[in-house]
This record gives structure tokens, C-alpha cells and sequence, in this order.
């Protein structure tokens, strides 16, 4: 079991360290993010619809495949901070809880995250599988999309619009989240190894062959020894 404790600690760099939690995952953890604000469960109410909450949300997955949603509470009083020895101090502070989660299949190891735009649909990959959660309450399963082979491992997704991304060693899919099927698929040009796909704050919310949404493929050049990074812009038209 994972647990919490405030704290008020300041680095030299000036960042201030709020909370330790211990243990989060039995596994270790593999993919962080903070979900969009827009449709983040309340602290007080972590199953609640969005609705344009303030709360930040922080996503985790570790390898175990488990992945939890972690919300920042309201701070002990001065009163109930000295009676835990904590002092005055960690009144203003913020304790970061567990608020739910969720596992797939364990056949399926866990690789990466990403959520949509607005933060209602958090997608997770396991193996060649995408699985969609409804991000907006209590994190339902929608549905599943498959890459094909076992071989075809997801290495990074990002949605832009109602549009997934996905990418293995081999090729990138566009998938349409509305209707569930594939737009486009390219091949990865050998000697390519994907890394990460962006998505630029003003990436557009239209599709069209001009101006639909883009985002930003992230790789590198193979063997490892010659690190390039090299960036691929990329129109989803």
C-alpha cells in the first residue's frame, strides 16, 4: 500500500517538496504526467465528472500495469499540524492522495500514456493493445484498439482532436477515436528508433488535408552510439 506525508523541505534551486509518497506502485514506476485540468476529478470528490476543476491530477503507471490518478488535498490546520509534529509550517502545503486507478491484462506489459486535449480519455498501452479509459469519473474502460502482432509494440501514443497516435519500430497509425478504425499508417523510415509524440499546445482542432491537426514525432537515429535527436513535423491531414 502506498502512503503520503507533507513536508517543507527547500532545495537550493528553490522548489519546495510538499509530499513523499511512498511505495506508490508494488512495481516500479515506469510513465508520469499531470491529466488536463479540464475534466480532473475533484479532491474532495475524486469520481465526480470534470468540469473544469482546479485540481491538478498526476497519472502513473509502472510496470506491475497498474496505473493511479493521485490529487492534491487540502492541507492539515496549523492545529492539526502541530499536533502530528509536523510544525506550523506545512499548513500551506498540499498532501498529494491516491484516488483511483486501474490494471489490464497481465499477459500485456505496460509501456506509455497520454491523454486527450481536454483530459477526458486517458489511453494506456499495453503491449500491442491500446486500451481508452474514461477519464472524466472512474476510469471505465471504453474500448481497445490493436496494433496486430504481438511484435508490434506501442513505444509512444499522443491524441490530438478526436485523433490517437500511435507508433511501434515499425510504423505510425492514425486512428479516428469516434469511430475506432484506422486513417492513416505510415511506415518508420529504417534506422529510426521512435521516441515521443508532441503535442503542440495550438495544434488545431479540425481535420483537413491543409490544416488539420499536427503534432510532433520525436526520434532518434540507430545504433545507440550515434544519438541524433531528430524532430518530424507532421500534419494529420
Amino acid at each position: 500500500s502506498s502512503s503520503s506525508s507533507s513536508s517543507s523541505s527547500k532545495s537550493r534551486s528553490g522548489f519546495t517538496l510538499i509530499t513523499t509518497i511512498r511505495s506508490p506502485h508494488k512495481g516500479k514506476i515506469i510513465e508520469i504526467m499531470f491529466q488536463p485540468l479540464s475534466a480532473s476529478p475533484s479532491s474532495t470528490n475524486p469520481r465526480s465528472s470534470g468540469g473544469g476543476s482546479t485540481t491538478p491530477v498526476l497519472v502513473t503507471l509502472a510496470d506491475d500495469n497498474t496505473f493511479k490518478r493521485w490529487a492534491g488535498q487540502p492541507s492539515l490546520s496549523e492545529t492539526e499540524s502541530r499536533a502530528l509534529g509536523l510544525g506550523s509550517s506545512s499548513s500551506s502545503s498540499v498532501i498529494w492522495k491516491g484516488v483511483d486507478g486501474g490494471e489490464f491484462k497481465d499477459s500485456y506489459p505496460a509501456k506509455t500514456m497520454c491523454c486527450s486535449q481536454d483530459g477526458s480519455i486517458l489511453c494506456i498501452s499495453y503491449g500491442q493493445i491500446l486500451t481508452l479509459w474514461d477519464a472524466k469519473s472512474n476510469l471505465t474502460l471504453l474500448n481497445t484498439l490493436s496494433m496486430g502482432a504481438p511484435s508490434e509494440r506501442v513505444l509512444c501514443v499522443g491524441i490530438v482532436s478526436k485523433y490517437l497516435v500511435s507508433c511501434t519500430k515499425s510504423r505510425l497509425v492514425v486512428w479516428d477515436l469516434i469511430t475506432l478504425s484506422p486513417l492513416h499508417e505510415k511506415s518508420i523510415l529504417p534506422g529510426l528508433r521512435i521516441s515521443q509524440v508532441l503535442i503542440p499546445p495550438s495544434a488545431g482542432s479540425s481535420w483537413s488535408s491543409v490544416s488539420g491537426p499536427r503534432f510532433v514525432i520525436m526520434a532518434k537515429t540507430t545504433p545507440t552510439k550515434n544519438k541524433v535527436a531528430v524532430a518530424a513535423a507532421a500534419a494529420a491531414g
